[in-house]
Protein backbone atom coordinates (compact mmCIF):
# COMPACT_ATOMS: atom_id res chain seq x y z
CA UNK A 1 0.00 0.00 0.00
CA UNK A 2 1.16 3.31 -0.88
CA UNK A 3 0.82 6.11 1.43
CA UNK A 4 1.19 9.71 0.78
CA UNK A 5 1.83 12.57 3.59
CA UNK A 6 1.18 16.09 3.04
CA UNK A 7 1.37 19.12 5.82
CA UNK A 8 -0.34 22.32 5.71
CA UNK A 9 -0.99 24.08 8.40
CA UNK A 10 -4.43 26.71 8.51
CA UNK A 11 -2.78 29.71 10.32
CA UNK A 12 -5.07 29.74 13.19
CA UNK A 13 -6.88 27.41 16.16
CA UNK A 14 -10.16 29.55 16.21
CA UNK A 15 -11.81 29.86 12.54
CA UNK A 16 -13.72 26.46 11.96
CA UNK A 17 -14.15 28.30 8.12
CA UNK A 18 -10.44 28.33 7.68
CA UNK A 19 -10.28 24.81 9.04
CA UNK A 20 -13.51 23.78 6.29
CA UNK A 21 -11.96 25.79 3.61
CA UNK A 22 -8.57 24.14 3.75
CA UNK A 23 -9.97 20.69 4.45
CA UNK A 24 -12.88 20.79 1.58
CA UNK A 25 -9.54 21.85 -0.68
CA UNK A 26 -7.51 18.88 0.55
CA UNK A 27 -9.83 16.40 -0.09
CA UNK A 28 -11.49 17.34 -3.29
CA UNK A 29 -6.95 17.01 -4.12
CA UNK A 30 -7.16 13.40 -3.45
CA UNK A 31 -7.06 13.32 0.47
CA UNK A 32 -8.32 10.72 2.18
CA UNK A 33 -7.83 11.43 6.04
CA UNK A 34 -7.18 14.22 7.76
CA UNK A 35 -5.27 14.76 11.10
CA UNK A 36 -6.76 17.05 12.89
CA UNK A 37 -4.78 19.57 15.24
CA UNK A 38 -6.53 22.57 14.91
CA UNK A 39 -8.33 22.98 17.81
CA UNK A 40 -11.86 24.75 17.34
CA UNK A 41 -10.59 24.98 13.18
CA UNK A 42 -10.75 21.27 13.10
CA UNK A 43 -14.50 21.63 13.56
CA UNK A 44 -14.23 22.98 10.13
CA UNK A 45 -12.06 19.97 9.06
CA UNK A 46 -14.97 17.20 10.88
CA UNK A 47 -17.66 19.36 9.20
CA UNK A 48 -15.90 19.24 5.26
CA UNK A 49 -15.11 14.93 6.33
CA UNK A 50 -18.85 14.95 7.03
CA UNK A 51 -20.08 16.50 3.54
CA UNK A 52 -16.99 14.60 1.66
CA UNK A 53 -17.92 11.31 2.99
CA UNK A 54 -14.32 11.23 3.88
CA UNK A 55 -12.07 10.54 7.43
CA UNK A 56 -10.76 12.57 9.84
CA UNK A 57 -8.81 11.50 13.19
CA UNK A 58 -10.07 14.25 16.17
CA UNK A 59 -7.43 15.74 18.33
CA UNK A 60 -7.75 16.76 22.15
CA UNK A 61 -10.39 14.09 23.57
CA UNK A 62 -13.06 12.13 22.34
CA UNK A 63 -14.64 13.75 19.34
CA UNK A 64 -15.99 10.64 17.56
CA UNK A 65 -19.16 12.14 18.56
CA UNK A 66 -19.16 15.00 15.92
CA UNK A 67 -18.97 13.16 12.89
CA UNK A 68 -20.04 9.10 13.42
CA UNK A 69 -18.46 7.28 10.90
CA UNK A 70 -15.92 9.58 9.96
CA UNK A 71 -13.70 9.60 12.62
CA UNK A 72 -11.59 7.17 12.60
CA UNK A 73 -10.23 7.70 16.37
CA UNK A 74 -8.56 10.28 18.08
CA UNK A 75 -4.95 11.21 19.44
CA UNK A 76 -5.35 13.54 22.64
CA UNK A 77 -3.29 15.35 24.50
CA UNK A 78 -1.92 14.19 28.12
CA UNK A 79 -2.25 17.69 29.44
CA UNK A 80 -2.26 16.14 32.88
CA UNK A 81 0.91 14.41 32.38
CA UNK A 82 2.50 17.97 31.40
CA UNK A 83 1.27 19.61 34.47
CA UNK A 84 2.07 16.98 36.82
CA UNK A 85 5.76 16.61 35.69
CA UNK A 86 6.00 20.55 36.01
CA UNK A 87 4.80 20.30 39.67
CA UNK A 88 6.75 17.82 40.55
CA UNK A 89 9.64 19.67 39.10
CA UNK A 90 8.52 22.64 41.32
CA UNK A 91 8.21 20.74 43.96
CA UNK A 92 11.53 19.63 44.02
CA UNK A 93 13.17 22.44 43.34
CA UNK A 94 14.14 21.43 39.31
CA UNK A 95 11.79 23.22 37.37
CA UNK A 96 13.60 25.74 34.80
CA UNK A 97 12.22 27.68 31.88
CA UNK A 98 12.05 26.01 28.58
CA UNK A 99 10.17 24.00 26.05
CA UNK A 100 9.34 20.53 27.08
CA UNK A 101 8.86 17.60 24.52
CA UNK A 102 6.21 14.98 25.39
CA UNK A 103 5.97 12.24 23.09
CA UNK A 104 4.32 8.20 23.69
CA UNK A 105 7.17 7.60 26.01
CA UNK A 106 6.63 9.60 28.27
CA UNK A 107 3.06 9.51 28.30
CA UNK A 108 2.47 13.48 26.50
CA UNK A 109 -0.46 11.97 24.59
CA UNK A 110 -2.74 9.13 23.76
CA UNK A 111 -3.66 6.89 20.93
CA UNK A 112 -7.65 6.13 20.69
CA UNK A 113 -10.10 5.96 21.53
CA UNK A 114 -11.06 4.67 18.19
CA UNK A 115 -14.50 3.98 16.22
CA UNK A 116 -14.80 0.56 15.98
CA UNK A 117 -16.83 0.35 12.84
CA UNK A 118 -13.59 1.45 11.26
CA UNK A 119 -10.93 -0.11 13.08
CA UNK A 120 -10.42 -3.60 13.35
CA UNK A 121 -9.06 -5.83 15.96
CA UNK A 122 -6.10 -6.10 13.85
CA UNK A 123 -5.74 -2.40 12.63
CA UNK A 124 -5.97 -2.06 16.63
CA UNK A 125 -3.19 -4.55 17.90
CA UNK A 126 -1.02 -3.56 15.02
CA UNK A 127 -0.99 -0.21 15.98
CA UNK A 128 -0.40 -1.27 19.42
CA UNK A 129 2.88 -3.15 18.60
CA UNK A 130 4.14 -0.67 16.46
CA UNK A 131 3.20 2.51 19.92
CA UNK A 132 5.37 -0.15 21.69
CA UNK A 133 7.86 -0.28 19.42
CA UNK A 134 8.07 3.98 19.37
CA UNK A 135 8.63 3.78 23.38
CA UNK A 136 11.12 1.09 23.27
CA UNK A 137 12.85 3.19 20.31
CA UNK A 138 13.29 0.20 18.19
CA UNK A 139 11.40 2.96 15.90
CA UNK A 140 12.30 6.56 15.40
CA UNK A 141 9.78 9.26 14.79
CA UNK A 142 11.15 12.15 13.38
CA UNK A 143 9.84 15.85 13.34
CA UNK A 144 10.75 18.52 11.56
Amino acid sequence: TNVRFFTRFAGTFSDAQVGYAVAMEEYNNGADVIYNAASKTGLGIIEASKITNKMTIGTSGDQRYLAPGHMVGNRPKKVDTAVLLLIGQVKENTFTTGTRSLGLKEDGFSLGPFDETLVTPAMLKRLNDLKQKIIAGEIIVKSE
